[in-house]
């Protein structure tokens, strides 16, 4: 993985095939679900593969970090929160976010 440290402490990692995964990054913690999903679902998710998500880089300390994610087709991803504010911008398909669709 090549990684470069810029200006005010931001750290860039390259593209998603160079970059750490979101839970290696320490860029957020593990995300909230709400209400909690049973045990069984939340291994069948997070070990199901239709996911990936990587930080493109971040800043040093609580700053800020962008993360690309990709997800398979019908991908069911819980309700969930993070400790972080997210922004979502969608390249290709949809993205459905409770009673919301998020085109691209």
């Amino acid at each position: 993985m090549s990684q470069r440290t810029g200006k005010r402490g931001l750290t860039f990692f390259g593209g998603p095939e160079d970059s750490p995964e979101l839970m290696e990054s320490g860029a957020m913690s593990m995300p909230t679900m709400d209400p909690e999903p049973p045990q069984e679902q939340v291994v069948t998710w997070a070990l199901s593969g239709g996911q990936q998500v990587r930080v493109l880089f971040q800043q040093e300390g609580n700053g800020m970090s962008l993360v690309w994610s990709r997800f398979e087709p019908g991908f069911p991803l819980p309700r969930h929160s993070h400790s972080a504010d997210c922004v979502y911008y969608v390249l290709k398909g949809e993205a459905r976010m409770g009673s919301r669709t998020i085109p691209a």
